[in-house]
């Protein structure tokens, strides 16, 4: 099964990094075993500061909209593909068993 995490940004330079990260972490890209995250979306409403450079080294796949959380949200949700989406804000990281609690314990095949 596939996750997407959406964030909306706006100017989060002093966040964005560590939010992209937890999302990629041990439960999501290239390591995962359990859940497969394919897209970290970061949905930026007009940033200016360093928050797309940042979102996009930390491996965020970056899109660009109009300033409004719920347009940036939707503008996200509508770019991805996944079977899940999580809608994550630019000043909250995921915890290590994130994938685990959204999809459920009993989960073994994803």
């Amino acid at each position: 099964m596939n996750i997407a995490v959406v964030i909306p940004a706006l100017n989060e330079a002093s966040t964005i990094e560590r939010v992209v990260a937890s999302a990629m972490g041990p439960e999501g890209g290239a390591t995962a075993h359990l859940v497969n995250v394919v897209d970290v979306v970061v949905v930026d409403g007009g940033s200016e500061d360093e928050t797309q450079t940042r979102a996009s080294s930390a491996g965020a796949r970056i899109l660009n909209t109009q300033r409004s959380r719920a347009r940036q949200l939707q503008v996200g949700i509508e770019a991805t593909k996944s079977d899940v989406v999580l809608l994550l804000h630019a000043d909250t990281c995921l915890p290590t068993g994130w994938a685990t609690a959204v999809l459920g314990p009993n989960r073994t095949e994803l």
